[in-house]
C-alpha cells in the first residue's frame, strides 16, 4: 500500500459540524519552551536542508490593527529580525543555503519581500524587509484561510520558478489572535473571500457562518492544509497572547501539527508531522520560539536554573562540557525579572560579565560575542580559538538587588561539532530493487565533505541509519553503531521494495569527553545537538524493466484544470496506467470531480517504449478553484509480452489552480459602462484614483549626497561617486504612507484634479530645483511615479547656478540587488550631467526674467511671512509616461 492510498484510506469521517465546533475549542496551555516531538517537522526539514543544500523559508506576519495593543513595541519585528540573522548563520555554518520571503496577511495577503539568499548582503535586505513590519498593525481582519492560501501559492510560484525538482520549503507564520473577519469587507473593496461565496458578511450571523466555511475548508480532508502539507511545506507556526490564553490559537495549532491541542483532527494529511506550533506572551517567548526555528535539524539544550541573589554564586549555572572536537556553541538565555547580570565562566576560571552593548571578547579558549536582544534576553555565540576551551563551562544569572529568589532562568544552549553523518553506495550504478546492495558504508564527515577517523573522536558516539521506502516504511539497517562500527561494509536488502524516491535517514548522536574539575571531581560530557541527514535514494525497479519517472507536474490552470503532461519512461518495456489508483489528497472544495486518466490503461493499450519515451497522463477538473490539486497514481512497467512480471510505480502530481475573472459578469460590466459611462459620476473615478495615491508599502533606503556634477560625471570629494558600505542602508521612517520624509526632502503623493491618469509624488524641496530619472528635464514640480523604489533625484540651489555644486538623493528598495544599485548609479552618471546643465540654464534664465524661466516662491504650508523671506525655489514635477527612459522599474 502506498503512502498515498494509506493517505486516502485513513479519510477522516467527522461531520463538518464537529469540525467547525472543535476548531475554536480551548486548548491545554503551553508554553514558548515546549519541546516538540522528537525529530518532528524541525527535524525533518533539517534533515531536508542537509541532504538537499537549499530551502526557501517564507516568512509570514499578522497584519491586523490588535497588533496595536497586543505588541505596541513591536516585539514580533525584533524576534523576527533575529530569526532571519540566526538562519543566515546556521546556514552559513552548516554549509547550505537558505533564500527568503517577507509577507503580511490581513485581508489579503501582499509579498512584501522577494525571494532573497541569506548571505551577508541579503540577510541585510531580508532583515530591512522585516523592519517595515513595524508599521503594518491597520488591517482589519486575521483572515487564517486567505494567509495559507496566499502563502500555498507564493511557494508554488517559487517552485515554478525554480523548474521544480526537489526543495525543501517552509513558512514561519506568526499571529496574536483567533481567526477573524469584520462588518462589510466587501464594501471595503477587498471583495468576499472564496470561502463567503453568497455569504452576508454585513450580519453577525453571516460572519459567523463565514468563520465556520473557513474552518471546515482549511480543516477538512484535501483543505488548505492538505494542499500545503502534500506540497511538501512545513508550516512553524507562533501565536502572541499577552495574558497567556492558548484558547484563541486552537484552530491555528491545529493547522501547524494536524491536531489541535484540544485533540480536534485538521486534515487527513499528519504523517509525518507538518508542523510545530509555540505560545508565546513577551519578547522573551517570541525570540526563543524563533530561535527554534532558525536552527531546523538542530534541537536545543533546555535547561532551567535559579538566580543568584547580590553576587555570583556557583549552585545556579546552567553548564556544558566542551571538548576539541567542538567547534563553536550557540546559546539563547533569559529571565523574568528586568535589571539581571549574566556572567559566562570558562573551565577553571573566573565569571566574565556579558556587557549590555554589544560586545566580542575572548574568554579563555573561546572567541565570544555577546548581544541583548531583548532587555531580558541574552544571545552568545562561542568559537574555539585557543587553549582552554575544553572543560565545564557556566552561564550564571545575577540579580544585583537581591530580590527574586524564586525566579528562574532559562537557556536553550547548542553545542554543535562539524560531524556529519554519510552513507556511501559501491559506484554510481542504478539501484534496482529486488536485489541486495552490498558494500554501502556508514561513517562521519566534516561539513565542506572532508572525511573523519571515528577512532579520534573523544566521547561517545553513535549513528543508527534506517531505509525509508517509497510507501513511507521504514527499516533499521544499522542501529546505535559506536565508532569501530563506522565504515564497516553493510548490506542493504531491497528484495521486498517497490520501486521510486527512498531515502537513507542517518541519525548522528554525540557526547563530549567527561571533564575533571578542579577539586578532581568529573563533569559528565554534554549531548550535543543531535544530527539528522536525509540522503535521496532512487531506487529502480529490476533491470529489464522501464524506469518510470516519480513526480510529474500539471502546471497552473486558470479555470477548470485540463491540461496533458507525459510521465518521463527510460527502457525498454510496456508501461500503463493503473485507472483505479488515483489517490487525490488535496484539492480545492469547488472544483467537484478530479480525474487522472491516459489512452494507455492496460496490458493490452500500454505504451510500448524503447529507449526514452513519455507516456501521457491527463488532469481534469469540473470546476474552477483557488489551490493545489496534489495526489499520486500508480504506473505499470513490465517487459513487453511479460504483464504478469509488472512492477508497481508511484507518481506523485501537483497542478495549480486560479480562479478566473468571472467572464459574463466582467462583459455585462464593460458593456453597462460603456453605455452610460457619460452618467457615471467623475467623483467616483477620482475618488477611486485618490485612494491609489499611496507610495508602495516595500522597504525604502534613501541617502543624500553632496556632489559636483559637470561633463565628466557626477563626483564626490574628487571621484566618481560610489555607495559605501555603511550607506543606504538606514529605512526611510513610515514607507507606505501618504506622506514620507526622505533624506531633507518631503514625498507627498499627488491625486491631481483629473479622474483619469496616474497619480504620482510631488517631491518638496524648499529653495531648490530639480529633476529626477523618470523626468530629467526641469518643469514646474519635482515629481516622481508612485513607485519612488529604485528612482534618484538631482537638486541644485539657483544661488549656486553658476558653480558645479548639486545634491543627489538615490531612493533604493530595500530588496534591490547589488546589479540592480549598480545600474541606478550608471544612469546616474550617464544622465546626470545634461539635466545638471539644462536645470543651470532654468536658473540663469530666472535670474534675467528670460521667459520659460521656473516659477519663484512656494507651494507649501508657509505663512506669507515666510513666502515672502523664502528664497526662489520651484517644485519641480516628474510624470511617468510611456516609453519615459527611468530606472523606477528595476
Amino acid at each position: 500500500m502506498t503512502r498515498w492510498q494509506r493517505l486516502r484510506g485513513a479519510t477522516t469521517t467527522l461531520a463538518l459540524g464537529t469540525l467547525v465546533a472543535g476548531a475554536f475549542v480551548a486548548m491545554t496551555p503551553a508554553t514558548a519552551s515546549a519541546e516538540p516531538t522528537e525529530g518532528g517537522a524541525l527535524g525533518d526539514f533539517g534533515a531536508c536542508l542537509g541532504s538537499a543544500g537549499a530551502g526557501d523559508v517564507l516568512v509570514l506576519v499578522d497584519a491586523s490593527g490588535s497588533l496595536a495593543e497586543t505588541d505596541p513595541e513591536n516585539d514580533r519585528v525584533s524576534a523576527a529580525t533575529y530569526l532571519v540573522e540566526r538562519m543566515a548563520a546556521t546556514a552559513a555554518k552548516a554549509g547550505f543555503t537558505i533564500d527568503a520571503a517577507v509577507a503580511e496577511f490581513s485581508s489579503s495577503l501582499d509579498l512584501i519581500h522577494d525571494w532573497t539568499p541569506l548571505d551577508p548582503a541579503g540577510t541585510e535586505r531580508v532583515s530591512t524587509a522585516v523592519a517595515s513590519l513595524s508599521e503594518s498593525n491597520t488591517g482589519r481582519d486575521t483572515d487564517y484561510w486567505t494567509a495559507l492560501e496566499g502563502a500555498r501559492a507564493v511557494m508554488a510560484d517559487r517552485t515554478s520558478a525554480l523548474g521544480g525538482g526537489d526543495r525543501c520549503q517552509a513558512v514561519v507564520w506568526f499571529s496574536d489572535g483567533a481567526f477573524e473577519i469584520e462588518p462589510g469587507r466587501e464594501r471595503r473593496g477587498d471583495g468576499a473571500p472564496p470561502y463567503a461565496a453568497g455569504i452576508d458578511l454585513g450580519t453577525a450571523d453571516g460572519l459567523q457562518e463565514a468563520s465556520d466555511a473557513a474552518a471546515v475548508d482549511l480543516c477538512r480532508p484535501g483543505g488548505v492544509a492538505d494542499q500545503l502539507r502534500s506540497s511538501e511545506v512545513k508550516l512553524f507556526a507562533v501565536g502572541l497572547s499577552p495574558d497567556g490564553s492558548a484558547e484563541p490559537f486552537d484552530l491555528m495549532s491545529g493547522l501547524a501539527t494536524g491536531v489541535s491541542a484540544g485533540g480536534v483532527a485538521c486534515g487527513a494529511v499528519t504523517s509525518p508531522t507538518p508542523g510545530e506550533f509555540f505560545l508565546a506572551s513577551n519578547i522573551d517567548d517570541l525570540i526563543f520560539a524563533f530561535d527554534r526555528f532558525a536552527a531546523p535539524g538542530e534541537s536545543p539544550l533546555s535547561s532551567e536554573a535559579g538566580i543568584c541573589q547580590g553576587q555570583v554564586c556557583a549552585e545556579l549555572r546552567h553548564t556544558f562540557v566542551l571538548d576539541d572536537s567542538i567547534t563553536s556553541v550557540d546559546i539563547l538565555a533569559a529571565s523574568g525579572i528586568d535589571g539581571v547580570e549574566v556572567y559566562l565562566q570558562p573551565p577553571g576560571g573566573d565569571p566574565v560579565m556579558l556587557p549590555r552593548e554589544a560586545t566580542s571578547q575572548p574568554i579563555a579558549g573561546a572567541a565570544s560575542t555577546s548581544e541583548w536582544v531583548a532587555d531580558r534576553t541574552v544571545a552568545v555565540e562561542m568559537l574555539r580559538s585557543a587553549e582552554g576551551w575544553t572543560g565545564q563551562w557556566g552561564l550564571i544569572f545575577v540579580d544585583p538587588t537581591g530580590t527574586s529568589a524564586d525566579q528562574l532562568s532559562r537557556a536553550q544552549i547548542r553545542v554543535a561539532s562539524d560531524l556529519r553523518p554519510t552513507w556511501t553506495a559501491p559506484s554510481d550504478a542504478v539501484v534496482h530493487v529486488g536485489e541486495v546492495l552490498a558494500g554501502t558504508t556508514v561513517g562521519l564527515a566534516t561539513a565542506d565533505g572532508t572525511p573523519v577517523d571515528p577512532a579520534g573522536l573523544l566521547g561517545p558516539t553513535s549513528v543508527t541509519a534506517r531505509l525509508v521506502a517509497p510507501d513511507g516504511s521504514e527499516t533499521v539497517v544499522l542501529e546505535n553503531a559506536s565508532p569501530d562500527q563506522l565504515g564497516q561494509p553493510l548490506d542493504l536488502d531491497l528484495t521486498a521494495v517497490s520501486p521510486g524516491r527512498a531515502t537513507v535517514r542517518l541519525d548522528l548522536q554525540v557526547r563530549t569527553a567527561d571533564a575533571t574539575l578542579p577539586d578532581g571531581s568529573v563533569a559528565p560530557g554534554t549531548d550535543l545537538t543531535p544530527v539528522r541527514v536525509d540522503v535521496p535514494l532512487y531506487l529502480a525497479p529490476p533491470v529489464d524493466i522501464p524506469v518510470v519517472a516519480t513526480t510529474l507536474s500539471f502546471g497552473t490552470a486558470e479555470g477548470p484544470m485540463d491540461a496533458t503532461r507525459t510521465v518521463p519512461i527510460t527502457g525498454a518495456g510496456c508501461v500503463w496506467l493503473d485507472p483505479a489508483s488515483t489517490a487525490v489528497v488535496g484539492s480545492p472544495s469547488t472544483v467537484g470531480e478530479v480525474a487522472v486518466g491516459s489512452e494507455h490503461v492496460s496490458p493490452e493499450t500500454c505504451l510500448e517504449a524503447d529507449g526514452e519515451a513519455g507516456l501521457p497522463l491527463s488532469l481534469t477538473t469540473a470546476e474552477a478553484g483557488n489551490g493545489s490539486v496534489n495526489g499520486a497514481v500508480v504506473v505499470m512497467a513490465a517487459p513487453v509480452g511479460e504483464p504478469d512480471r509488472a512492477v508497481a510505480t508511484e507518481v506523485t502530481f501537483s497542478g495549480d489552480m486560479r480562479r478566473p475573472l468571472n467572464r459574463p459578469l466582467t462583459l455585462a460590466v464593460f458593456l453597462a459602462a460603456l453605455a452610460l459611462g457619460p452618467a457615471i459620476p467623475l467623483a467616483l473615478l477620482w475618488v477611486l484614483k485618490a485612494r491609489g495615491a499611496r507610495i508602495p508599502r516595500r522597504g525604502l533606503h534613501a541617502q543624500r549626497y553632496r556632489v559636483t556634477v559637470d561633463e565628466s560625471g557626477v563626483r564626490r570629494d574628487g571621484a566618481a561617486l560610489a555607495f559605501g558600505s555603511r550607506e543606504l542602508v538606514e529605512l526611510v521612517p513610515r514607507s507606505g504612507a501618504r506622506v514620507v520624509e526622505a533624506a531633507g526632502v518631503r514625498l507627498r503623493p499627488r491625486t491631481g484634479w483629473s479622474p483619469f491618469g496616474a497619480p504620482d509624488v510631488t517631491v518638496e524641496a524648499p529653495g531648490l530645483i530639480g529633476v529626477t530619472s523618470s523626468h530629467p528635464s526641469p518643469g514646474k514640480r519635482i515629481v516622481l511615479p508612485l513607485a519612488v523604489h529604485n528612482t534618484w533625484i538631482l537638486l541644485i540651489d539657483p544661488a549656486r547656478a553658476t558653480t558645479t555644486d548639486a545634491d543627489v538623493i538615490v531612493l533604493v528598495g530595500a530588496d534591490a540587488s547589488e546589479d540592480v544599485r549598480a545600474r541606478l548609479l550608471q544612469d546616474l552618471q550617464e544622465r546626470a550631467p545634461r539635466a545638471a546643465e539644462a536645470l543651470r540654464s532654468r536658473a540663469a534664465g530666472a535670474a534675467d526674467g528670460s521667459p520659460g524661466a521656473p516659477p519663484s516662491g512656494t507651494r507649501g504650508r508657509e505663512t506669507a511671512t515666510e513666502r515672502t523671506e523664502a528664497p526662489p525655489r520651484a517644485v519641480v514635477r516628474m510624470v511617468m509616461t510611456t516609453g519615459t527612459r527611468g530606472v523606477a522599474g528595476l
